[in-house]
């Protein structure tokens, strides 16, 4: 087991090593341009002179350069991702809502740059579902990356998104020229690239929005709008939000064991060393737990009277788990589904996790 937490902790460190050089590189390289766009501006409004002449011409080669390097840093990060790494997902409760708000405020400055107009629509209800946050921004910001690029200026792209009984979907249109025809079957593709774009591109970008939005359980479509522009559609399945499972317990190190073997098994973990957080936590919970795990014996109060608090808080019909190292000090069984000794045998611990809630 720890040859595989390992496994998975070298996957995660790679993946932060990579967005950190990717933000680190990219950024500076983004400002260059821009700087450098404002650098033929103030060229052309100049007046022309040799002067202003050979500024644009250099000007001019800086963005090209710098563009060369984007492609190829983007390249040499992608390429350095493998499949399993994008399909290892750290799912949360996000609030989708936020979210594209958030990928929209990152991508302004680009469509300013364009004179374009970035519209975002989102249900009035609040929309969670537990998805990997990190992944899926990076799946609505490639998408609409791409629509600002073959967007010409002045061009409207919009990002909606609407709830549905079983599953969220997202809609990312904008008003530039569409694709060809003959490209639509492809653009999923790894490492293809449409003979439009004269070579450019790694052919990367929309095989990884694929792959991590498959990883969620959903599909992903393209396909040109009636009149002008293109439209990407992709949905994510409610169904494969996760049972929801409360870690109460003042052992750091076996709270984090319990929360990571769990983890695996597909359960979202919500881990408190104190119970009285824990308590505070549940007024404010959006969904009802489906099972608690209550360490017996902490500081703060004993495990039982957690488990009556919580009951009293209607969540009786939550069942609970109790944990403990002398089970015989524990009078009021009645309030538990399992009593499970310490020290832990992790397999039968996830077996009765899983014949209790699935």
């Amino acid at each position: 087991m720890d040859r595989l937490k390992e496994g998975y902790d070298a996957i995660a460190s790679k993946e932060q090593m990579l967005a950190i050089v990717s933000h680190d590189i990219k950024n500076p390289l983004s400002a260059i341009q821009l700087e450098t766009q404002l650098l033929i501006r103030a060229a052309e409004r100049s007046g022309k002179s040799v002067l202003s002449e050979e500024v644009k011409i250099q000007a001019g080669r800086i963005l090209k350069t710098t563009d060369r390097l984007k492609t190829l840093i983007s390249d040499l990060l992608e390429k350095n991702k493998s499949e399993s790494s994008l399909t290892h997902l750290q799912k949360h409760e996000v609030n989708l809502k936020k979210l594209l708000h958030d990928v929209i405020d990152s991508l302004r400055p680009l469509a300013r740059e364009k004179d374009q107009i970035l519209k975002v629509t989102t249900p009035e209800s609040e929309s969670l579902l537990f998805i990997d946050r990190n992944k899926m921004f990076q799946v609505i910001s490639n998408l609409l990356n791409n629509a600002i690029k073959f967007t010409p200026k002045g061009g409207v792209i919009h990002l909606n998104l609407e709830g549905r009984a079983d599953d969220y979907v997202f809609y990312i249109s904008d008003s530039g020229p569409g694709m060809k025809e003959s490209d639509l079957s492809h653009v999923f593709e790894k490492y293809w690239t449409s003979k439009s774009q004269n070579g450019t591109g790694t052919g990367l970008g929309l095989f990884i929005c694929k792959t991590i939005i498959e990883a969620h359980k959903g599909q992903i479509t393209a396909q040109n709008l009636p009149q002008t522009g293109a439209l990407f559609t992709f949905n994510l399945p409610k169904c494969a939000q996760r049972k929801v499972i409360y870690v109460v317990d003042d052992d750091d190190d076996l709270r984090d064991v319990i929360c990571w073997a769990l983890e695996k098994e597909g359960y979202t973990l919500y881990p408190f060393q104190s119970p009285l957080l824990a308590l505070e936590s549940l007024v404010s919970f959006n969904h009802k737990p489906h099972l608690f795990l209550v360490d017996f014996h902490m500081d703060e109060m004993k495990g039982s009277e957690f488990v009556q608090r919580k009951n009293e808080l209607g969540l009786q019909d939550c069942p609970s788990i109790m944990i403990s190292a002398t089970p015989k000090d524990i009078k009021e069984k009645n309030l538990y589904r399992e009593i499970i000794t310490k020290p832990i045998d992790l397999t039968g611990l996830v077996e009765n996790i899983k014949t209790t809630i699935g």
